[in-house]
């Protein structure tokens, strides 16, 4: 099995193949069904894996646009992106200069690999968070419907388990005190959970929100849907982070309730609920 991981991870790689999206695509849904079988190598092999998946999440040759990974200069342009983000539909269509572009292919297949060693548990939450958690935020608004839908799924398996393990750890989870000394007792056990990791997330939840916004209003139901379970998870997972960001947003849920599909009813009622069981202030209206 590592002589086959190490050669799938050379082919995703390998400049030679680059351009060669059916064998990248293919490559990565075998990788994607290691990490699924969790075998003993995975540990070992789990940075190699995400290397070559953090590659193909980039491959995008048709876009022509500015350097998407600048949050920085994201961030400092909030106008500008929220612009973008009220039509609902994330990257402009004008940046890329091939309707025919397939390119795609390989970006899911690398966010279903990152997905897949997230729910392995081979790796720390903290390198969850730091090898798979902040570039699939950075690609949150990804111009590609299926790729998106896989890119909230894998962030809502990711900040889910952060709950999880916090919830296991806490007789009252929604408790910030208690919160707060689990955090620094699991930073000093074995830095499963770490406040750096936490607070690079802290960092990036204004983008991530002002791209989960949109999406919420999508003409797509999967991104609707997709985005409504990733907000349920971000609030499990950072309840009093993300609390004042949701303040103006709960009235619209409310709303949309009463005029969506029934899944999409279930969903909302589910991001309002965990909205209610983390004591945020929407308990004090």
């Amino acid at each position: 099995m590592t002589n086959i991981t190490d050669m799938l991870v050379r082919i995703c790689s390998g400049a030679q193949y680059e351009d060669d999206i059916e064998c990248r695509e293919s490559c990565l849904n075998v990788l994607e069904a290691l990490a699924s079988q969790r075998s003993p190598i995975l540990a070992s092999k789990a940075p190699m894996i995400l290397d070559a998946a953090d590659a193909a999440l980039r491959y995008d040759p048709n876009y022509v646009g500015g350097d998407e990974d600048d949050e920085d200069l994201e961030l400092a342009c909030d106008d500008a992106e929220a612009d973008i983000g009220d039509e609902g539909e994330g990257w402009s269509g004008s940046d890329y200069s091939d309707d025919a572009d397939a390119s795609w292919k390989v970006r899911r297949a690398a966010v279903k690999v990152c997905a897949a060693v997230t729910s392995a548990g081979v790796l720390s939450l903290n390198h969850c968070i730091e090898r798979i958690g902040l570039p699939l935020i950075s690609r949150a608004n990804e111009r590609d419907e299926t790729v998106r839908v896989e890119i909230f799924a894998a962030l809502e398996i990711l900040f889910s388990t952060i709950a999880g393990d916090r919830e296991a750890h806490l007789d009252t989870p929604s408790d910030e005190v208690m919160a707060d000394a689990y955090t620094e007792a699991r930073h000093n056990e074995n830095s499963t959970v770490v406040v750096d990791g936490l607070n690079a997330v802290r960092a990036r939840l204004p983008l991530l929100v002002r791209r989960l916004r949109p999406a919420l209003t999508s003409r797509s139901s999967s991104i609707a849907a997709g985005a409504l379970k990733l907000w349920r998870a971000l609030i499990l997972c950072l309840p009093h982070d993300i609390a004042p960001l949701l303040q103006q947003l709960v009235p619209a849920l409310v709303t949309m309730s009463k005029e969506c599909a029934i899944e999409s009813r279930v969903q909302i009622l589910a991001v309002i609920s965990a909205y209610i069981s983390g004591r945020t202030p929407l308990c004090e209206q």
